[in-house]
């Protein structure tokens, strides 16, 4: 990637698909979603509906890659059930490549019972088996090929640094982007890697998580913090909108105006693969177009059906920047 002016507004043409490989470190699951009319606490139940589908962080992002056009590779780890078959052969249709996906025998693969609201307000509860951990023993060798790689924080902690440590080893490095979710047991662990990160993306809690402050002021405290401990730029994405700090972005953007939703489960999915498209397409830093392209990503997902299905293709989203575009 070389520098460029971050202020500028011109578009790139976008005559194809970027070129490039987008490789994916997250989980791969069964979701079980239900639609309710709010989320139920102790007392008398919701009312909703089910369905039961592939997701998971991971392979949402996976997909979204893929529905843009990219070269999308997941790495991720299921079980050898039917609900695991399932999982391989919705990747495959989306035209993931699944080569680095382990099947672990005689293990259930992991289940994330997901809960949403009509207005896309979700909440989710993970069951895996700790046996469930994608192979990353040559992990450098694979994320060698790489262009992009898109990390969430699914897996182990062990798998999280070793794919950190070997994206820092790689020359010429990929661009590493990582979701700050779901949130670690031991966020310490992770403070000698922060250097290695290129765009940090997560909900303002989140993203505080991660710097031991979880209900600090995002401005103030978490972006400031972050960025003295190396990472490059910091995204905090929530309800659809996202603020931006960096040595030479500041931007504040609002939810786009084609959002028909006040939040969706599949947001975070949408904005971090647009934002992979974005710098393989300008093979550039991010900059203010670059983001707002990634927030209309956002706008277009769905809380009506499964997450992964609601990604948005790039015709898609370049024709909600042409009817909302950016102001000047």
């Amino acid at each position: 990637m070389v520098p460029h002016d971050p202020g500028t507004d011109a578009e790139p043409p976008r005559s194809q698909a970027p070129r490039g490989v987008v490789t994916v470190v997250g989980g791969a699951v069964n979701d079980h979603i239900y639609r309710v009319d709010h989320v139920p606490a102790a007392g008398p139940p919701a009312r909703g509906s089910f369905v039961e589908h592939p997701g998971g962080k991971g392979l949402n992002r996976a997909v979204a890659a893929a529905r843009l056009g990219l070269r999308a590779r997941l790495i991720s780890a299921i079980g050898d059930d039917d609900a695991g078959r399932r999982v391989l052969a919705y990747l495959r249709a989306e035209q993931v490549d699944t080569g680095q996906v382990r099947i672990v025998r005689g293990v259930m693969t992991a289940v994330t019972a997901v809960i949403v609201t009509g207005a896309g307000v979700a909440t989710a509860v993970g069951c895996r088996d700790d046996r469930i951990v994608p192979d990353v023993e040559h992990i450098r060798d694979v994320l060698a090929g790489a262009h992009v790689v898109l990390l969430t924080f699914e897996q182990p902690i062990s798998v999280i640094e070793r794919v950190l440590v070997a994206v820092r080893s790689l020359r010429p490095a990929p661009v590493l982007i990582v979701h700050a979710a779901p949130p670690v047991d031991a966020p310490g662990d992770l403070l000698r890697h922060l250097d290695t990160i290129d765009y940090l993306i997560g909900a303002p809690w989140e993203l505080g998580d991660l710097a031991g402050m979880r209900d600090a002021d995002f401005d103030s405290s978490v972006a400031p913090w972050l960025r003295a401990h190396g990472v490059r730029s910091v995204c905090a994405v929530e309800h659809l909108a996202c603020r931006v700090r960096s040595d030479k972005v500041n931007l504040d953007l609002p939810a786009n105006p084609a959002a028909q939703h006040g939040d969706s489960p599949g947001g975070g999915a949408a904005f971090g693969a647009a934002l992979a498209y974005r710098l393989l397409l300008t093979e550039c830093p991010a900059s203010g177009p670059d983001y707002y392209w990634a927030t209309a990503a956002m706008a277009s997902t769905s809380v009506a059906g499964p997450v992964p299905e609601g990604m948005p293709t790039a015709a898609t989203i370049d024709e909600i920047v042409a009817r909302h575009p950016a102001p000047r």
